[in-house]
This record gives structure tokens, C-alpha cells and sequence, in this order.
């Protein structure tokens, strides 16, 4: 999940403006060199938080899960039983 070439081929769909998949080119950049999250909704920030602590130390703080699933995104389902939670 977290191979090089995997990204860069994701990046390639993302960026692409006439694919469904496609998103905003500051948000990528936001993900790619690891920026702070700014200007984007609750939602957003949550899966771009719990994407960060998932694949960096492979540790999801209760906070991060919380906020996850009070907003319902996807991601926390995906990975439920994959990693360690830490306090």
C-alpha cells in the first residue's frame, strides 16, 4: 500500500480533469509533500489524517478513529482490522 509506484500511479487519475476520480491539484500536493491540511472540509481533514497515521507509524489514535467514523468516511472500515490502535 505504500509502493511508490502505487502513488504515482494514482496521482496520474487524480490529476486527470476528465477522470470521475480526479482531484484538485493543491490537495495532492497537500498529501504528496505532506503539508498541513488547510482549507479543506471536516471530512477531508479526517481522511487525509487518518491516511497519514495509517500508513506513518501505522498507529490510529482513538481521536482520529472517532472523528472517522462520527463522519462516517470509508476509510476507518477499510482498515479496521489491519492496524494496532493507540491511545
Amino acid at each position: 500500500m505504500d509502493s511508490q509506484y502505487e502513488w504515482t500511479e494514482w496521482e496520474a487519475y487524480g490529476r486527470d480533469p476528465n477522470d470521475p476520480r480526479h482531484i484538485e491539484p493543491a490537495i495532492i500536493d497537500m498529501i504528496k509533500y505532506d503539508k498541513p491540511v488547510v482549507g479543506l472540509g471536516e471530512k477531508e481533514t479526517a481522511i487525509i489524517k487518518f491516511g497519514r497515521e495509517m500508513l506513518g507509524p501505522r498507529k490510529v489514535s482513538f481521536g482520529t478513529v472517532d472523528s472517522a467514523t462520527s463522519l462516517k468516511c470509508c476509510v476507518y472500515s477499510i482498515a479496521k482490522a489491519r492496524w494496532t490502535w493507540s491511545i
